[in-house]
């Protein structure tokens, strides 16, 4: 899911907007619920809010002033029409004498505490888990070095979104490739924890299971304080800054539109910073969810959904003819190129030093423009291949 918005003063009429494009799809869950969420729950809901200017974007990049974007476009097989997008990192298919790009991840943890007393924190250890939600997800591949091997072709010993785009771009990136070196990597920085009280209208604990609480917080308060914290968190200890991707860690919360119903768990997003004179800054939230709240998204598949999604569509302004009936868009279509909506709930088991964790599949740029056959690895159309072919038309049959 992408959220591009333009400041405080925009705040209500980008939520309307952003509630019409996406209908959560995750079962309504009503207060002292007490079943686990057995359906995946929408990782984001939806398209930008308001446009980015990418040309502007561009020049702040050229600058040195953001982090690094590169351009390009494609002719999609399914209507013939050419579509641009922008993407984080360097251009794959220009020869690059340093083919790495590393980014500062500034991982920041939020602490939830609702008016029941309910305290949410991902820094310590919960919900019979062995270690905190932070650890988990600072040991994780999403930071760390994982072997990977879709279809059994190694894309190389890395993070799993960098696995994920050297796989996807695999024409450029392969060892016959332009840029066999290529790379996208997360240099995570661990900032201090930020609490946030949330008042009995804004949020409630909407089950919980063998005492592990999952809880909801709606939209517009929590983006009303991802607002304000955006200039807080650009001095120290935090050291936030456009050049870097701030990321806020909750631990089993979702992001509904309204106290009732379910709710996004994640979303990325492009805000003007305020602390460097409007300077695009690329932003993630994301929940770590425990197994036993969310069995289909557990641990780091709601992060690796909106870090892939951050890297392929960082400003949300990316487009790709209409999808849906897919993942998490049902009865709709959506025409943006979010690599994660697609299959959400769709993960699979990776390990690492001993432990077992489940990044979400992720589609490739084949699955939404084509062509047939796909160019990434193994011509599949998802990392973990479970795409056999692009995007149906939508609706089924066509417009």
């Amino acid at each position: 899911m992408s959220i591009a918005c333009r400041g405080a003063a925009l705040l209500a009429a980008t939520l309307l907007v952003g509630a019409g494009f996406a209908t959560p799809l995750g079962p309504v869950v009503s207060a002292g619920a007490s079943a686990s969420r057995d359906k995946p729950v929408p990782a984001d809901f939806a398209v930008p809010l308001t446009p980015f200017d990418p040309a502007r974007v561009a020049a702040q990049a050229a600058a040195g002033a953001t982090i690094p974007f590169w351009s390009g476009s494609v002719v999609a097989a399914q209507d013939g029409k050419r579509y641009r997008y922008t993407m984080v990192g360097q251009d794959p298919g220009a020869r690059l004498t340093h083919p790495t790009t590393t980014i500062v991840a500034n991982v920041i943890p939020i602490v939830v505490q609702l008016a029941d007393g309910t305290t949410l924190n991902p820094t310590i250890k919960s919900c019979g888990e062995t270690v905190s939600p932070l650890n988990a997800v600072l040991a994780s591949p999403v930071f760390n070095d994982t072997r990977f091997r879709p279809g059994g072709t190694p894309v190389g010993v890395t993070q799993y979104a960098d696995a994920f785009q050297r796989a996807n771009l695999w024409s450029s990136t392969s060892p016959a490739g332009v840029n066999p070196g290529y790379h996208i990597l997360l240099a995570p920085k661990l900032g201090r924890s930020i609490t946030i009280k949330v008042p009995a209208s804004a949020g409630k604990v909407v089950s919980s299971v063998h005492g592990c609480p999952f809880a909801a917080v709606t939209m517009a308060y929590a983006v009303a304080q991802g607002l304000k914290l955006i200039p807080q968190v650009a001095g120290k200890p935090w050291g936030v800054t456009p050049k870097t991707f701030p990321i806020f860690l909750l631990h089993n919360v979702e992001l509904p539109r309204k106290l009732g119903v379910s709710g996004s768990v994640g979303f990325h997003a492009a805000i003007p910073n305020p602390a460097f004179h409007g300077v695009t800054q690329t932003v993630a939230v994301a929940s770590y969810l425990d197994a036993a709240v969310a069995p289909h998204e557990p641990d780091i598949a709601v992060l690796s959904h909106e870090v892939g999604e951050w890297m392929d569509d960082p400003l949300g302004t990316n487009s790709a003819p209409p999808w849906g009936n897919v993942g998490q868009v049902s009865g709709s279509c959506q025409r943006n190129l979010e690599v994660g909506d697609p299959l959400t709930g769709t993960t699979f088991a990776v390990a690492r030093t001993g432990v077992i964790y489940h990044p979400q599949d992720l589609a490739f740029l084949a699955w939404f423009f084509g062509p047939s056959p796909s160019r990434a690895v193994n011509g599949f159309y998802s990392f973990n291949g479970n795409f056999a072919r692009e995007a149906p038309a939508c609706p089924p049959g066509g417009a």
